[in-house]
């Protein structure tokens, strides 16, 4: 089988592999001026999320197949790429402390979290630590690409370009069985913008400080992931129109607030970047073949959660162009079809 991935973020470097060792011949396509979320990315992985502190669904399987990728990536290229670290949830208000009481009683969220250490953070209206996170380094990927010695070809795809055939795909004159759409929040793509896309652009910092987590990430409106060496990466903002401005400074002030705020003093920005999460109106990731067009796939809309997301998608999405195998019927894109 011969597949065009179109998009070298975490969805399309993984999905490339996991099909280049099951023996398909792959080429990647990828615009890297593209505000991509994974070259904005800081990899957080937490299994309890939001303001109402709710556990990931299914998050004791995706963790599990995630680990593996994080520590087979790490055999493959001889360094880590995984940083397991708790995360260090810092309450705001009180609002956010009854919501934990109410979760708190659930034995669900009992592997994946404890009661925060006294003194591992400043939280004077308390928190909790979140167990089983960390970070996935997102610098790795083009790495990845090439050594496993996958084509990537550098620059804009024009979907409309890409031709339909009865036997798969032309692009570029070359021949596909299929093209699977892994470039993100799909701007000028005519073929999945149907799609109800909520995507945000967020923004996040790299710095340098004296003070911040050491042995933890800290959370409170914004996050703190230590990287060693006093830096820092931090974030996020979101910002759902403008997705072409870039960077700017008042997301730069937006996030240094969250370091006053935590009674830190305000880090040396070191870098700036901006990227668009690709988001679903379900906030699920989308996966699987599209219902018109048998040689177009998807694997996208994985959001902020991409790192935690896409070692499982990319499996089932293989599965299902290797082997025809069902994906996760919540990731299915003919969900989305279904209700038209």
């Amino acid at each position: 089988m011969r597949v065009l991935i179109i998009g070298a973020g975490i969805a399309g470097t993984l999905l490339a592999r996991e099909l280049h060792r099951r023996g398909a011949s792959v080429v990647v396509a990828d615009d890297s001026s593209a505000p991509s979320a994974s070259r904005a990315a800081a990899g957080l992985v937490n299994p309890i999320t939001g303001i109402r502190l709710t556990l990931v669904p299914g998050i004791e399987n995706l963790m599990a197949t995630a680990c593996g990728t994080f520590a087979d990536l790490e055999k493959f290229l001889q360094r880590s790429v995984w940083h397991p670290l708790p995360v260090d949830r810092i309450f705001r208000n009180a609002e956010e402390g009854e919501y934990w009481n109410r979760r708190a009683s659930d034995p669900a969220y009992a592997p994946w979290s404890s009661p925060l250490p006294a003194g591992s953070c400043p939280a004077p209206l308390g928190g909790i630590r979140i167990t089983g996170g960390g970070w996935f380094d997102y610098r790795c990927l083009p790495e990845v690409l090439e050594k496993e010695g996958i084509p990537r070809i550098d620059g804009a795809v024009d979907t409309v370009s890409i031709e339909t055939r009865d036997d798969g795909v032309s692009w570029g004159g070359e021949h596909f069985e299929a093209v699977v759409f892994c470039q993100g929040y799909p701007a000028d793509d005519p073929w999945f913008t149907g799609l109800p896309w909520k995507s945000a652009l967020g923004e996040i910092l790299t710095v340098r400080s004296e003070a911040g987590p050491v042995d933890s990430i800290w959370m409170r409106g914004i996050f703190i992931v230590p990287l060693g060496d006093g830096h820092f990466r931090t974030g996020s903002t979101y910002r759902w129109s403008g997705f072409d401005q870039g960077p700017t400074p008042q997301a730069r002030q937006e996030i240094l607030e969250g370091w006053r705020a935590l009674g830190l003093p305000e880090p040396v920005v070191v870098d700036q970047k901006a990227g668009v999460r690709p988001v679903l109106q379900d906030r699920q990731p989308v996966l699987g073949r599209h219902p018109h067009r048998q040689a177009f796939w998807i694997c996208n809309g994985l959001g902020s959660r991409g790192a935690m997301f896409a070692p499982t998608a990319v499996v089932q999405l293989a599965d299902a162009l290797i082997k025809g195998a069902p994906v996760r019927p919540e990731w299915d894109v003919a969900r989305f079809f279904r209700r038209a």
